[in-house]
């Protein structure tokens, strides 16, 4: 599997791309055997082969299977061609050649900057000695990977060579584990004369579903089995990795791995094997009987290669390694040199044999480059091949040689202007002379150290205007409470009259005389404290019964907010008016309106009813006073309890009836699966449904592992999967999830943000390198589709360390502080609501909503709200975040809300999944947090994610 990058595409032209593949044939019996996988998930419509065997001594035979190759002979070579039209193949193309008379071939290259050292590859034949088979295995743990990729194996020919392995030990125990994201309980089979039909039809009936946890493959402390088989293709994509198959006396037993996979974990099937004296068996790699005997058999290991004359280095392949059949040593020596290989089992049979890497081997350089990239590629499966592999190292050899690795892609560019700017050496000579050239001419500038300053002055005054706008003192109650209580009649007067309506009408306008007899003791109950605190208390417990029926009115007409108001404007003379944005409701019901909350307390007797449309510049004069009166008051000053409430997801599609008509939900979900097997609101639907209504967790996260069997590599479902399970507090699947993304898409922020966040939210937080980790994000400067991501990093980075016990957060302080952070950055910014809005799809434009008790909406286009609402820079082109904070809401009911815009993708865009990310007390240590995952899937549609709602003080 590998990435390929095309720059720059030609309008309306084309591109032709060759990727060529460098690898040994196969040692199979009499014969070498050449295997290429081709496993489409597409039709080619013009799919060609052309096989050519250059000076062989004997025709090559084609695999019927893979599509009747036929060789016929063309001067001293044999060739085969094959044509198809709208083609997909489905299985590996393979055919085999006749072994030569002369067994063992070595090629040596020397090297162009130091001719004195030499790169070789040798070919040496299998020397195993006739060896006695070792002890039948009476029982047998057999773990088998039935996680959704198993689709992709040859499952028969793989349950063909397990039945005819244990129909020859004919009488053996067989305990069957079957696992995925997790492992099924164990089921024992006794296989008595070789009867396997109960085992096999067993297997059969697996589920192929989840994704694949290796680290599932753990021996139960009372099973002793005296072999353990491993059926699966090694891709661990979910949760642990490392099987575990110690025993509690220290010792495990022998591990053999069979499959017949395509898309398989070479290393780590490798890795997994040779750690415990045993060998991959790969059926697409050979015979059944040669599998047959190899499952028979101690494996024969190459275990030691030593340097008898002259100085070699960099060998491979990495010991043990199997030697059942013909294998490759590579390496780099200093001039001629000679090497001792030991071969053996582990019953101590040995075997030894020597190469000479001498003149007599080198080929021109023009004609050995492949020596050098089979040397690389041995390498790189070397290091891909440790639990912990060096990524520095395998992407240094594979951009030197030219080598697609996991950490490296293809890269198609047509000019020297081109390679240039992405700082890419050229393959080609004219090319790169040419960038060596263009390298000698312009001398590299140091400026890392003035942009570096640059940037954080630029952070630095971002974040003083993010905290100077909240450290302001805006208008509160004292201010809005008669404007919005004068607006919602207005706005029930707009609606068509009957029963509920005018009952609900007359209750707007008591409350409105309430909220004026209540205002004119402002200025005077505002004065000192004793008094400040019942009036707001007072004002507080009116807004509520405000907010009730507005929430009574939104249940009847979801879009009379849009109702002309601006009479009863709020603000004060120093203030522009900012009208009420156009607010597009979606169909989705509202959430019930709260109950109206008690009668407030004994209030000063009401004066004389104000019409709200009456003397609107007395009132705006009135509120300007109340607001200068109000000037000395801390920000955050009387602030009420906040509470969270997510607006629950629906889903409307074909599946999900089913699966709510279903007495087995699971089965229902099985059989709908094939037409959505790459949809991810699919998998997202159905583990929601499995896991709050059906009540089956286990299979909810089945389920839900299937967007890490989607796309491995694809960074954003990466992140919606993880988002989920944070949703569901599994940090410790999340997390590795995160670091993936990571890995993948280092060169956006949220990869660093998304994963500090889940360390400083995990059970045993990990503080240090979360702030790291936002630093990171803070301290880099990023591409202008992330606008202003350092500010939102740098306060998340700010809550983080208030949430760190106070020892801790003086360290990692300090830390900051070496790293380049200011006291004014590391001071605590709390605001008591904060709501960040996230979406998986790139080059899309989803916008944040947040609406207020007053009507009043923050949305791109209107970032700032007069009672001191503040939403971060639009994201117009993928992921967000885009993050609404206040710091002294007045009370009531906040809505929030998501309006998918548009995007800007190059390809048929679907569903954009988005995360809502609901916190409280942000920045005092004691935050509060929800979140949850809602789907938009047609522009401009607008969805309700949830609310809060705000107390009296």
């Amino acid at each position: 599997m590998f990435r390929t990058r095309l720059y720059p595409i030609p309008a309306h032209g084309t591109k032709r791309v060759s990727v060529s593949f460098d690898q040994p044939l196969l040692d199979v019996a009499n014969q070498w055997r050449y295997v290429l996988p081709l496993q489409f998930a597409q039709t080619i419509r013009d799919f060609r082969v052309n096989a050519q065997v250059l000076r062989g001594d004997m025709p090559a035979t084609g695999d019927a299977a893979s599509g009747a190759l036929d060789f016929t002979q063309w001067q001293n070579n044999y060739v085969a061609k094959l044509a198809r039209h709208d083609y997909r193949p489905e299985r590996e193309l393979s055919f085999a050649i006749p072994k030569p008379a002369q067994a063992g071939t070595i090629f040596a290259v020397q090297d162009i900057l130091d001719p004195s050292w030499r790169t070789f590859t040798a070919q040496v034949p299998a020397t195993q000695p006739s060896r006695p088979a070792p002890a039948a295995p009476h029982r047998i743990a057999l773990y088998y990977d039935a996680s959704g990729s198993a689709q992709g194996r040859d499952r028969p020919r793989e349950l063909d060579a397990l039945t005819a392995w244990l129909s020859q030990l004919g009488n053996v125990q067989v305990d069957l584990i079957a696992f995925r994201n997790d492992a099924d309980p164990t089921r024992s089979f006794p296989i008595h004369n070789g009867d396997t039909r109960a085992l096999r039809q067993a297997i059969e009936a697996l589920p192929l579903d989840g994704g694949s946890s290796y680290g599932a493959i753990r021996l139960d402390a009372n099973t002793h089995p005296d072999l353990v088989l491993v059926m699966g293709d090694g891709l661990s994509n979910f949760g642990a990795s490392e099987p575990q198959l110690g025993q509690a006396s220290g010792t495990s037993p022998r591990v053999m791995v069979l499959h017949a996979a395509q898309m398989a974990d070479g290393a780590a099937l490798s890795r997994l094997a040779l750690a415990h004296d045993g060998q991959v068996v790969n059926l697409l790699q050979t015979t059944q009987d040669d599998a047959l005997r190899e499952l028979n058999h101690l494996p024969w290991l190459l275990q030691q290669v030593r340097v008898v004359s002259g100085e070699c280095r960099d060998l491979t392949p990495a010991l043990p390694t199997s030697a059942e059949n013909a294998i490759v040593v590579s390496g780099r020596c200093h001039d001629q040199a000679t090497l001792d290989l030991t071969f053996g089992d582990a019953a101590g049979a040995t075997a030894h044999q020597q190469l000479r890497i001498d003149d007599t081997s080198l080929l021109d350089p023009a004609e050995g480059d492949f020596v050098q990239r089979a040397w690389a590629n041995a390498r790189i499966f070397d290091l891909q091949a440790t639990a912990h592999p060096d990524d520095a190292a395998i992407t240094a050899l594979a951009k030197r040689y030219g080598i697609v690795t996991t950490n490296t892609s293809m890269l198609v560019l047509d000019r020297i202007e081109d390679y240039v700017h992405y700082g890419v050496e050229p393959r080609e000579p004219e090319l790169l002379a040419q960038y060596r050239q263009w390298q000698a001419t312009h001398p590299k500038t140091n400026t890392t150290q003035d942009t570096e300053q640059a940037h954080r002055e630029q952070v630095a005054k971002q974040w003083a205007d993010f905290r100077q706008w909240h450290d302001e003192q805006h208008p509160w109650l004292e201010t809005v409470l008669v404007p919005t209580a004068d607006a919602e009649i207005v706005r029930w007067r707009a609606l068509d009259s009957h029963k509920q309506t005018l009952v609900a009408l007359a209750e707007a306008k008591a409350i409105a005389t309430q909220a004026h007899a209540l205002q004119q003791h402002w200025l005077k109950d505002g004065a000192s404290d004793a008094t400040r605190k019942p009036w707001e208390h007072s004002a507080s417990l009116l807004m509520l019964k405000l907010d009730a029926l507005r929430m009574q009115r939104l249940a009847l007409a979801p879009d009379s907010d849009n109702v002309d108001a601006s009479v009863a404007s709020i603000g004060s003379a120093n203030r522009r008016a900012i009208p009420v944005p156009s607010v597009v409701e979606s169909s989705a019901s509202p959430m019930p309106a709260p109950p109206a909350p008690p009668a407030p307390p004994s209030m000063p007797a009401p004066a004389p009813m104000m019409s709200a449309m009456a003397e609107p510049m007395a009132g705006l004069q009135v509120a300007d006073a109340a607001h200068k009166a109000a000037s000395t008051r801390p920000a955050d000053a009387g602030t009420g309890t906040a509470s969270i409430q997510l607006q629950p997801a629906t889903s409307d599609k074909p599946y999900m009836a089913h699966l709510r008509a279903a007495a087995d939900p699971y089965a229902a979900y099985l059989s709908e699966r094939e037409a959505y097997a790459k949809s991810p609101s699919f998998y997202l639907d159905c583990a929601d449904y499995l896991r709050d209504k059906a009540k089956q967790p286990r299979l909810a996260l089945r389920v839900l592992s299937n967007l890490a069997e989607i796309d491995i590599d694809n960074a954003p479902l990466l992140r919606i999967l993880a988002y989920r399970l944070e949703q569901w507090e599994r940090f410790e699947l999340a997390v590795p999830l995160f670091e993936q993304a990571l890995h993948l898409r280092g060169e956006e922020p949220q990869s660093y943000r998304d994963l500090g966040l889940a360390l400083s939210r995990q059970p045993t937080p990990d503080y240090a390198r979360a702030s790291q980790l936002l630093w990171h994000v803070v301290d880099h400067a990023w591409d202008a589709r992330f606008p202003e991501v350092e500010t939102i990093a740098l306060h998340e980075l700010n809550d983080v360390l208030m949430r760190a016990p106070a020892n801790e957060r003086a360290a990692l302080t300090q830390q900051l502080a070496h790293d380049g952070a200011s006291d004014d950055m590391l001071k605590p910014l709390p605001v008591q609501l904060r709501v960040a809005l996230t979406w998986d799809a790139d080059n899309t434009d989803v916008d944040l909503w947040v609406i207020d008790p007053t009507g009043e909406v923050a949305i791109y286009s209107h970032n700032r709200t007069q009672i001191g609402g503040h939403l971060s820079r639009d994201f117009t082109q993928g992921y967000g975040p885009e993050v609404y904070t206040i710091r002294r809401p007045i009370p009531g009911t906040y809505i929030v809300k998501a309006h998918y815009f548009g995007n800007h993708q190059q390809k048929l865009a679907g569903d954009v999944t988005v995360q809502a990310e609901f916190l409280t007390q942000f920045d005092t240590g004691e935050s509060k947090r929800m979140a949850t995952t809602r789907r938009l899937e047609d522009q401009k549609e607008l969805i309700e994610i949830g609310r809060f709602q705000v107390g009296a003080p």
